[in-house]
């Protein structure tokens, strides 16, 4: 279902229009001047701390469930490196990309 999910917001461009300008709708009046790379990086950074958070939920959730520590198996070390990097790299792309964009 994911999958579909994601081919389907690639195959009607709503995951590239969302990129560009933040969510905002340029063409109405009352969202003149939002929009554009500043607004695509915050809400590359919104995506980035909402889905880190939830992936933080599920692991301390599973080490809850199983009654034992949490960041010491299955790679889950490696979570401040992925959350690190992600803060880092979404908000770039979507920043260069909405200035690299046709609107």
């Amino acid at each position: 279902l994911c999958i579909l999910w994601v081919i389907a917001g690639l195959w009607n461009g709503a995951f590239l229009y969302s990129a560009v300008d933040g969510h905002y709708d340029t063409s109405k009046v009352e969202n003149e001047g939002k929009g554009g790379p500043l607004y695509a990086a915050i809400l590359g950074l919104s995506t980035m701390v909402t889905t880190s958070s939830l992936r933080i939920l599920v692991l301390l959730a599973t080490g809850i469930v199983e009654h034992r520590e949490v960041g010491l198996y299955n790679g889950e070390e490696l979570i401040p490196l992925e959350i690190a990097f992600g803060l880092l790299l979404m908000p770039v792309w979507r920043m260069l990309h909405s200035s690299y964009s046709m609107r």
